[in-house]
């Protein structure tokens, strides 16, 4: 009798073949192939955070792009504080990254995120306070010119060589058309292996396992109004989203792509006295289609499974949280179209951010009461797509991870991409490889990445709060991944 994990795995990988170059994300969502989408093509920058703010087409006046704003930070730190803004306390030492680099990269946001790059691991205060700006600008410039092609490295400091004196304001316009270059270089090798991505637009949620916004209108507030699901791709030189529904009465979120590229599952509440359900998209005409529906449940967190089923959380179980007000959700599944919806797990509290692992089981975080106490409580679990087989994974008898939220295999291997975060916290937190041949409790088998390092066992109920943060991350492989992303300013 062959083994239920290998019957699985082939299922899984079958599937798989046909959705290569497919990728998926929770606010991103996956990437598509096959066919074309029906949709609304606007470019991808918006009024506040334009992509490309630094390009010089002559409509920008100078002083007033990314060199400009920078350069043009006084010298003394004193003078900073004029950076305070309104109702702002001017005896509170100034904190560089919020009073200048935020209001700059609201402004500039691609040319900030190159600057941090490259100027890391340093303090961003550190730029401003050097002695000379215009050497830690040329240290910029090196740390991104050399990730260039030899001739085109050759060819920038050539001409930083033949501008003879040069100023802050000057290197850091050359820096920019460095960044430029190496952002198309980046964003070609990308796409050439996922060439569209398919995200959603929706508020941020609330506290970890609180399903803020509401999921469903029978709790009431916490509902944010505003979201869509999108296409991103990249015509060679720049990126373009396209709107594939709209939602501005409503939200959707927890996009997913079918294994064979054609329908992008989605959960979407169209306005506040609705709940969450689920819906298919179709990619080659644009027709949607409800699939699940019942008043007061939200459904929500849906998965494509190899079988042709799809995996979801639910508040079906009609339960509400020991310690707080919120609805549980636990799993469910349903077929293809919707139908034959039946429960998976019988969990006290919520079961949530189910996956398809690599070999065809579902990977999911078990919010977990049990003989222990309310703040680390939130393990890995992993069962077959029938709903046997419910086992820990990762944490199930440890303090540490916290929590561990977005979990999802790394194709290739048999590790696991995941945040590690905390109890009383935002769904966002440190990134992590998680690698259970080297152990399932505490630190041994986690790696957090961006800065790759090894984890201490920490006891902390807020973990993961401090400097970048990180959600919904998709591998592609182990050293690359899509994700979304919140910077230290």
């Amino acid at each position: 009798m062959q083994e239920p994990h290998a019957a699985l795995g082939r299922a899984c990988r079958e599937a798989r073949r046909s959705w290569a170059k497919t990728v998926v994300g929770g606010c991103l969502a996956g990437l598509l192939l096959a066919g074309s989408c029906a949709g609304a093509e606007t470019p991808v920058r918006q009024a506040s955070a334009p992509p490309d703010s630094g390009r010089q087409d002559g409509t920008v006046p100078p002083g007033e792009d990314w060199a400009g704003a920078m350069a043009g930070v006084p010298l003394h730190p004193a003078q900073w504080t004029l950076a305070i803004p309104p109702g702002g306390d001017p005896k509170q030492k100034p904190d560089p990254t919020a009073l200048i680099l935020t209001p700059i990269a609201n402004r500039f946001p691609l040319e900030c995120d190159w600057f941090l790059q490259d100027w890391a691991p340093r303090s961003p205060a550190d730029w401003w306070l050097a002695s000379d700006r215009r050497a830690a600008s040329l240290t910029l410039f090196e740390r991104a010119v050399r990730e260039l092609p030899d001739d085109r490295a050759a060819a920038f400091r050539q001409t930083l060589r033949s501008a003879g004196e040069t100023t802050v304001e000057s290197v850091l316009r050359l820096y920019q058309q460095v960044g430029r270059e190496r952002r198309q270089q980046r964003l070609a090798a990308l796409f050439a292996r996922c060439p569209r991505i398919v995200f959603t637009k929706f508020q941020d949620e609330g506290q970890g396992y609180a399903p803020r916004p509401a999921v469903s209108d029978g709790r009431g507030g916490g509902f944010a109004p505003g979201g869509s699901l999108c296409l991103l791709e990249f015509d060679g030189s720049q990126l373009h989203t396209r709107t594939l529904v709209d939602s501005p009465q409503g939200m959707i979120r927890d996009p997913d792509v079918s294994f064979d590229g054609q329908r992008i599952l989605f959960a979407w509440r169209k306005d506040a006295r609705d709940d969450f359900h689920l819906y298919q998209y179709q990619v080659s005409d644009g027709h949607i289609r409800q699939l699940t529906a019942g008043k007061g449940f939200a459904d929500y967190q849906g998965k494509y499974l190899p079988d042709g089923g799809i995996v979801f959380s639910s508040t079906r179980c009609v339960q509400t949280s020991d310690c707080i007000d919120i609805d549980v959700s636990n799993l469910y599944r349903c077929n293809a179209d919707g139908s034959g919806i039946r429960r998976l797990g019988f969990d006290q509290v919520s079961t949530c951010f189910p996956s398809v692992l690599n070999d065809g089981r579902i990977l999911y975080t078990r919010w977990e009461y049990q003989d222990r106490g309310q703040i680390f409580p939130q393990p890995l679990f992993v069962m077959n797509p029938d709903g046997t087989a419910q086992v820990g994974y990762y944490g199930n008898n440890s303090w540490f991870p916290t929590a561990i939220h977005h979990a999802r295999g790394v194709p290739g291997t048999q590790k696991v991409l995941a945040i590690l975060t905390g109890h009383h916290t935002p769904q966002m937190g440190e990134l992590a490889l998680i690698d259970t041949s080297l152990g399932r409790e505490e630190a041994p088998g986690i790696l957090c990445v961006a800065p790759l390092r090894r984890p201490a066992p920490v006891r902390v109920d807020q973990y993961g709060q401090q400097g970048d943060r990180f959600q919904y991350p998709y591998p592609l492989d182990e050293t690359e991944y899509l994700l979304t992303f919140r910077t230290l300013f």
